[in-house]
Parts: C-alpha cells; sequence; structure tokens
C-alpha cells in the first residue's frame, strides 16, 4: 500500500512496541520511518528467551514483527541510528534521523510515537547484593540466556543448580537508592523462571525472597499457585547478609517475616530480579520534542484515563514501556492504540 502523502510518521523506537505501531500505522497507508539506536530490532524482549507455559517465545514474536515489517514497502528501518534534530510542530515537522557513519536523513514528520521502552536497572547501584563480585550472583535477564541454553548450570563450574535464590524488587519500591515505584513484570518473572527451573531439574531447590508478591496479568496468579505446589518457596523478607565462598556457593542471611526469625540458608545461585527505569537519553529527546520529563523521568501522558497515549504536545504518541514499565501484551495493545490516534491525527 502506498504512502497517503509525503507526511510520515516517526516511529522512535526498535522494540516490540514500536514495531507494531509501525505495523500498524503502515497497514493505515502511512509511511512510517522506524529508527532504532541498537544494531537489532527486538528492544528488552529481545533479552528475554525463555517463553513462560502456555506463551509465544519472544524470540519468535519478534520474527513474526520482523516478518510483516519486511512485507510492508511504506516502512523504512533506520538501525543504530537516533532521532538528531526536530524542528517545527507536527504535522508540519522536520524530523533529522542520524546513523553512525552515514549522512542524515530529513523527513516530513507529520506525526511521532516514541516507543523507546525502559532500560534493566543496574544492580551495581547496590551494592549489598554484591553484584558483579561473584560469578554465583546474576540477574533474571542472565538467567533467560541461560534458561534459553537448556537446564541451567553454574556460570563458573558448570555444575548442576541444587539450591537457588530469587530476591524481589532489586532497586523497584526504594524511595532513596533504587526507584520508587513498582516495575510491574518483575514477580511475574520470577515466577515463570521458578516454574521453568523446576520443570527442567525437579530436584533444584528454589526460593523466593519477597516483600510482596503481585501478580498482576492474567494467567499469573494460576502460575504462581502452580510454582508453590511444585515446590517454590516463598519467604518474606529482603537478604539483610550475603557471603561468597571461595567454592562459589553463597550464605544468605535474612528474616522471614512469617517465622520471625533470621534464616540462614546455603545457596549455589542468586538471581535479582531487577526492575525497570527510564531509558538513558530521554531527557534529551524530550526537550527535542518541546517536552518534559515527568518527575520519575518517564515520558509524561496527557491523561491516564482518557488519553493515555497523548503526550500532551501536538501530533507526539507513547507507546509501550517509554510511559511506565509494562508487559508484552500491554505495550502492544497501547502501541495499536498510539498507531490509531497518530492516524486520525493526520486524517
Amino acid at each position: 500500500m502506498s504512502p497517503k502523502s509525503e507526511k510520515c510518521v516517526v516511529v522512535i523506537g526498535g522494540g516490540v512496541a514500536g514495531m507494531t505501531a509501525a505495523i500498524e500505522l503502515a497497514r493505515a497507508g502511512h509511511g512510517v520511518h522506524l529508527v532504532e539506536s541498537a544494531e537489532h530490532l527486538g528492544g528488552l524482549v529481545r533479552l528475554h528467551g525463555a517463553a513462560a507455559p502456555g506463551h509465544e517465545a519472544p524470540e519468535r514474536l519478534i520474527a513474526g514483527l520482523k516478518k510483516e515489517l519486511e512485507g510492508l514497502k511504506a516502512i523504512t528501518v533506520h538501525l543504530s541510528s537516533r532521532l538528531t534534530g526536530f524542528e517545527g510542530q507536527c504535522p508540519n515537522a522536520k524530523a533529522t534521523i542520524g546513523a553512525n557513519g552515514k549522512t542524515a536523513v530529513t523527513v516530513n514528520a507529520g506525526a511521532v510515537v516514541i516507543a523507546t521502552g525502559a532500560q534493566p536497572f543496574d544492580p551495581k547501584r547496590l551494592p549489598e547484593f554484591k553484584y558483579g563480585r561473584s560469578p554465583s550472583i546474576v540477574t533474571t535477564l542472565e538467567l533467560e540466556g541461560m534458561l534459553k541454553g537448556g537446564t541451567p548450570v553454574h556460570p563458573l563450574t558448570k555444575a548442576s543448580l541444587r539450591r537457588v535464590g530469587f530476591v524481589q524488587c532489586v532497586g523497584s519500591r526504594m524511595e532513596t537508592r533504587g526507584n520508587p515505584w513498582c516495575s510491574n513484570v518483575c514477580c511475574g518473572v520470577t515466577i515463570k523462571q521458578a516454574v521453568l527451573l523446576k520443570q527442567r531439574s525437579p530436584e533444584t531447590d528454589v526460593l523466593v525472597y519477597y516483600m510482596d508478591i503481585r501478580t498482576f496479568n492474567r494467567g499469573q496468579e494460576e502460575l504462581y499457585a502452580e510454582s508453590r505446589i511444585m515446590g517454590v518457596k516463598y519467604s518474606r523478607g529482603i537478604p539483610s547478609e550475603i557471603l561468597t565462598r571461595k567454592d562459589g556457593t553463597l550464605i544468605v542471611r535474612s528474616e522471614d517475616a512469617s517465622l520471625g526469625k533470621i534464616i540462614e540458608r546455603e545457596l549455589d545461585l542468586l538471581v535479582l530480579s531487577i526492575g525497570l527505569e527510564p531509558q538513558v537519553g530521554g531527557a534529551e529527546l524530550l526537550k527535542m520534542l518541546g517536552q518534559v520529563q515527568t518527575k520519575d523521568g518517564f515520558v509524561p501522558i496527557a491523561n491516564p484515563e482518557t488519553r493515555p497515549v497523548e503526550t500532551g504536545f501536538k501530533g507526539v504518541f507513547v507507546a509501550g514501556a517509554a510511559d511506565f514499565p509494562k508487559n508484552i501484551k500491554d505495550a502492544r495493545t497501547q502501541a495499536k492504540a498510539a498507531a490509531m490516534e497518530a492516524s486520525m491525527f493526520l486524517a
């Protein structure tokens, strides 16, 4: 389908939300420039290799979206690229797209969809968890890669994992040194990974240290219940001390609020369930588009109930985790809504 006019829609971010928005806009007859800063499309979802029981594997979802993109001639994909300039106001703006080692391209931007996503919290900011100081301490993103390869083994010794612990809310719901918000997806990721560990290695002891378990999405409460039936244990209390041994094992001390006492456990692997936060560079991008970040650093929206994909700036819309952490389903739903609003704006 040929574009309706020379005015295109610039979609910033080539993750699941950005790809979904670009596809919907192209189907509606609009030219689209999809701008992705990385060398590959897929965003953060590309790093999630293990599918929850009954769900589509992330790599299969991304492959399907890429195939759809390739079949739509109205979409131009810019990899390793960024928005480097923006003049005027939509629907009569000029957007400049710069790529490493290539001549910048300026296009007529009728509308913009911000789909830059979120980035994982760096647990090195919380030294008490000793991330980076022991190969026995990994993040949920790193465990995703281990699960993708089959039954995980110890990163250093390659031995079978007998005892695995998860720590929830690393970087989330922390007023001073982390971020105050709940990142929405972390509990679901941990429950999924715990179930996959038990499915592949039933003899492995799996323990989750938590403040609260929050199962937001359909099917997660059932998966949580199933994990308990499978033998996953839940201890209400975040570790207060982590000791590392030369043989790679860990000693983890925590107060179990349910039991009212300090518990000491030996683990082979400790998995930090890291939260999500705004992308680095988000403030500069929003300033270029004539906007200001919210207090928490995410993309502002006009009204969460009545205008959930509008930014309050004419012709600029938002999709996915750019405005707040969300799961794949919600990100894609918002992307489709943003594409519809942008299409209506250009009508």
